[in-house]
């Protein structure tokens, strides 16, 4: 149901400009672990504020019935 133009290397680019938000620590923390679960915090959010969370028995909300991802 994306646009097009929202492609995983463009989503990339942009978590790039930030780099406070997948970036490294100087102390001990594991950056990657930490990196993968803001990405997924954020997909959450996505999700949840454009409607990715309708159910597919929802047919006024989601006429094609498409599964929740």
């Amino acid at each position: 149901m994306a646009a097009p133009e929202y492609t995983y290397t463009r989503f990339l680019k942009a978590i790039g400009k930030f780099p406070a938000f997948c970036g490294d620590y100087a102390d001990s923390r594991d950056a990657d672990a930490i990196c993968q679960k803001s990405i997924i915090t954020a997909f959450t959010h996505f999700s949840q504020e454009t409607g990715g969370h309708i159910s597919p028995d929802n047919i006024s909300d989601n006429p094609a019935q498409l599964e929740e991802w």
